[in-house]
């Protein structure tokens, strides 16, 4: 029987087609207990190509499937290059499955406010969303407020929830997802 929950797990910037970081083994270990007490449907495993060559999600998916997740129950989204993206690319993902009636969003601590708030714009009403999972892991709170900041900016005048109004924005004002705002640079 389907329990209608998606455990989304976050990637982070891995410069290596292994997962040696501490902290993203911890988000994986993390979802994946809470796959496994909330007896979820789907380990959804968000990130793209950042720093490695080889896709985030097929990283993590490797090392999911090394602690005992049937692969069946992993969804990769790979087009994702930062928080924004998780949230935009996982939504589209999500509305493409049946029966997801709850996603649970896992990343770090200092990464959750802002993880929480994009999710929020991406999903509005959508879903019901669990935030209360995350990875205890020091970083520095000025660089997640400047985050925080940019964030905010993008998503000024935006609908929470309308996902057309994000596609567009996406697409035409974010830097890693429209490669002219970068390329005169």
């Amino acid at each position: 029987m389907m329990s209608g929950t998606a455990v989304i797990v976050l990637g982070r910037k891995e410069t290596s087609d292994d997962p040696e970081d501490y902290e993203l083994k911890s988000r994986i270990r993390i979802g994946i207990e809470v796959l496994q007490r909330d007896d979820g449907d789907y380990l959804i495993l968000s990130g793209g190509k950042t720093s490695s060559r080889i896709p985030e999600c097929e990283i993590m998916a490797k090392y999911a499937i090394g602690l005992g997740v049937d692969s069946a129950r992993i969804v990769k989204e790979c087009h994702s290059l930062d928080t924004i993206g998780n949230g935009y690319f996982t939504r589209k993902l999500i509305d493409s499955l049946k029966n997801v009636k709850s996603v649970c969003v896992v990343s770090s601590c200092y990464h959750m406010p802002r993880v929480k708030y994009v999710f929020e714009m991406c999903f509005g009403n959508n879903k019901k969303m669990d935030f209360n999972h995350c990875f205890e892991f020091g970083f520095s709170q000025d660089s997640e407020k400047r985050k925080m900041e940019i964030t905010r900016k993008f998503f000024d005048g935006v609908t929470a929830g309308d996902i057309d109004e994000i596609k567009a924005r996406i697409y035409s004002k974010h830097n890693l997802y429209n490669t002219s705002l970068t390329s005169n640079s």
